[in-house]
């Protein structure tokens, strides 16, 4: 058999997994990390209420990669983030209400983690997915939390009660915006296969631009703030999602550092509505970002799937050749108006000799593997403008842009490159064929041409197969 050269794939190296205690470690100093960042960077009064909770992402994280095994490890991070911001005078009093508080940070992860499993199996592929996430998986476990967490603070005497529904809608924003941009990105980065530098290189200066646009917005023309949405949005164009979503969380993260405490371009007549305005700002262009990078691949993978079954539908799956339709519209295509539009041409139609035998000793996958080196031997022998195709079964049928002597030549080293092959599975496996070849008359119909041919092949059949016969 001919050797085909067939690509190989090596995965790249990769370090050794690790185990599960410090994968838990990680994922707890990075829970406390992050919410250490919020309440010092991003906090508004108390302290520790942040404007975007991130932490809340990594927790949902850690749940969906390790299992139960996290709740005690954020329940601990949690506690040593929360502790320093209510501890009071009587230590017991402090205690319990960030015990409650962090209890309340380790649920509410632990069953949006379940809902995702379970709504969400695949991820996020498609735009009804983030819907999906936002509404069916986030909302209500985040709104119940929220909902203990500030009654754990008035009870403790950290807020006033007239301050309930004001931190119940911040919280909502918070953990609903850190729990979606670290899920999203999350989600994406184990998708990614290839990582390009140009797609890096894209993202950072996306970055750069955006914090241009921001720090010209807070030191001179707020309305320069409305610059950073193209430079994020003209992302989904042009990177794969995780490139998109680092930008944004960059974005997002710099936003709330630099207009989290003046609130520059987003104030308004009191704190707490220049609070809602830049929160707002920050959904908007969170979910602008996500929503349109998820439809965009939604598109983009339709129409590969599109192009995926017009490829089946033309072509045949097992030797890769056109199938009889495909081959005679094109064959039609190029002989009017394209290659061979003006030029000699022959028609030959190929037929394996005795071809059933050779299914009924060694099998059908010997007679796949058959067809695909017969395949093989076809398209070697091609030149431009030449067209090949399977007819069904074991007949076969190529369109020449050579007169009709040149097209003898042809397919006679086809046949004999056919006769040749052997198989290392089928030693004694020998295949045969007959060709009948003719000439391609000037605004001929193609079938016509085709009718010759076989009356050339079945004369080949006729004389004793494994031979070329022409029609002139």
């Amino acid at each position: 058999m001919t050797p085909t050269v067939k690509a190989q794939s090596h995965a790249s190296a990769r370090l050794p997994h690790l185990n599960t205690f410090p994968k838990l470690l990680i994922g707890g100093l990075l829970y406390y990390a992050l919410a250490q960042f919020g309440m010092t960077f991003m906090a508004t009064q108390p302290a520790n209420i942040t404007l975007i909770w991130l932490s809340v992402g990594v927790a949902l994280v850690m749940y969906l990669r390790l299992g139960k095994a996290s709740a005690i490890v954020v329940f601990i991070a949690s506690f040593a983030a929360n502790y320093p911001g209510m501890q009071v005078a009587d230590m017991a009093h402090g205690v319990v209400h960030t015990s409650i508080a962090a209890l309340i940070d380790t649920l509410a992860p632990w069953v949006m983690a379940g809902l995702i499993k379970r709504h969400l199996q695949s991820g996020l592929s498609r735009f009804q997915d983030l819907v999906t996430l936002v509404v069916r998986v986030y909302l209500l476990p985040i709104a119940l939390s929220v909902v203990m967490l500030t009654v754990n603070l008035i009870l403790g005497g950290y807020i006033g009660s007239e301050l309930f529904a004001q931190y119940v809608l911040q919280l909502l924003f918070s953990d609903i915006l850190g729990a979606l941009l670290v899920y999203a990105f999350f989600d994406a980065f184990v998708k990614q296969q290839q990582w390009p530098l140009r797609q890096s290189a894209l993202a950072c200066a996306a970055i750069v631009l955006a914090l241009a646009a921001m720090l010209t917005a807070k030191l001179w023309l707020g309305g320069f703030i409305f610059a950073v949405l193209p430079c994020v949005l003209v992302m989904i164009f042009v990177c794969a999602s995780v490139f998109v979503y680092s930008v944004l969380l960059a974005v997002v993260a710099a936003l709330v550092v630099l207009f989290g405490h003046d609130f520059g371009p987003f104030i308004q007549d009191t704190p707490m509505q220049s609070l809602f305005m830049l929160q707002s700002f920050i959904v908007t262009l969170s979910m602008l970002t996500i929503g349109g990078r998820l439809l965009q691949s939604q598109l983009l993978n339709e129409t590969d799937s599109k192009h995926y079954w017009q490829h089946q539908a033309r072509f045949d799956d097992l030797t890769q050749l056109m199938q009889r339709n495909a081959f005679m519209d094109a064959a039609e295509h190029s002989l009017r108006c394209g290659g061979l539009k003006g030029k000699s041409s022959s028609i030959a139609v190929v037929d394996l000799d005795l071809f059933k035998k050779v299914n009924d000793r060694f099998g059908h996958q010997a007679g796949d593997e058959v067809l695909e080196c017969v395949a093989y031997c076809l398209t070697k022998q091609l030149r431009e403008h030449d067209l090949a195709a399977r007819f069904g079964g074991e007949e076969f049928v190529l369109l020449l842009s050579a007169h009709l002597e040149q097209g003898r030549g042809i397919v006679e080293r086809i046949r004999i490159a056919i006769s040749e092959l052997t198989f290392d599975d089928y030693p004694e496996l020998r295949v045969t064929c007959s060709i009948g070849v003719t000439h391609v008359n000037q605004g001929e119909d193609i079938g016509s041409a085709l009718s010759r041919a076989d009356g050339s092949l079945y004369k080949a059949k006729q004389q004793g197969r494994n031979q070329v016969c022409i029609n002139h």
